[in-house]
């Protein structure tokens, strides 16, 4: 019986090491969110009215007070790495540049996380420049990744930079529409 019992525990020890042997745990990559374009400077989650082809125009101007616009929310989770996407309706009377930002913004001081430079071309009286990209190194310019954010303010911003004219920016239509427009932030709940 003794014997029986002495053969039994080198297998239990095997069976518990190699019950321990874990493979490895890469680090989360962040899940991204959508966040629209809404009346009263927000972004939301959820987008503008369905059904709908109505939309706001902000208009950012080459000087004055009002040469940017701004969304903001408040986050209840970290940004976790620097992916960050944009799906964005512009236009102008005549060629211009802006500049989009994004922003944590924690009791007032701002981190830039990324900017990148946008190319608005006129095309004619009627027809919008779109402009949908993923935020990358190979594009934009990418700040400090803080892996924080969580009760502070995410802000997105849009700029002008270069031009003669204003440029609209077209924001909080319904899904399908026009003004559905959007940017991504990638998290970790």
């Amino acid at each position: 019986m003794i014997y029986k019992q002495l053969l039994l525990v080198p297998l239990v020890l095997v069976f518990i090491i190699l019950s321990c042997d874990r493979n490895p745990v890469s680090s989360p990559t962040g899940d991204p969110t959508t966040y629209y374009l809404r009346y009263q400077d927000k972004l939301s989650q959820e987008p503008g009215p369905s059904s709908s082809w109505l939309y706001i125009t902000y208009y950012i101007y080459p000087s004055g007070s009002n040469t940017s616009a701004s969304w903001r929310t408040n986050l209840d989770w970290n940004i976790t790495n620097s992916k960050y996407g944009c799906d964005l309706i512009f236009w102008s009377q005549s060629d211009a540049h802006v500049r989009i930002d994004y922003i944590i913004d924690d009791d007032g001081t701002e981190t830039i996380l990324a900017s990148k430079d946008c190319d608005i071309r006129y095309i004619s009286e009627t027809t919008g420049i779109q402009i949908k990209c993923d935020i990358t190194e190979d594009n934009a310019i990418l700040g400090d990744n803080p892996k924080s954010g969580k009760n502070g303010d995410l802000i997105f911003r849009i700029t002008h930079i270069s031009g003669t004219n204003p440029v609209e920016i077209l924001f909080d239509g319904g899904p399908g529409t026009i003004g559905n427009t959007s940017i991504s932030v990638s998290h970790d709940r």
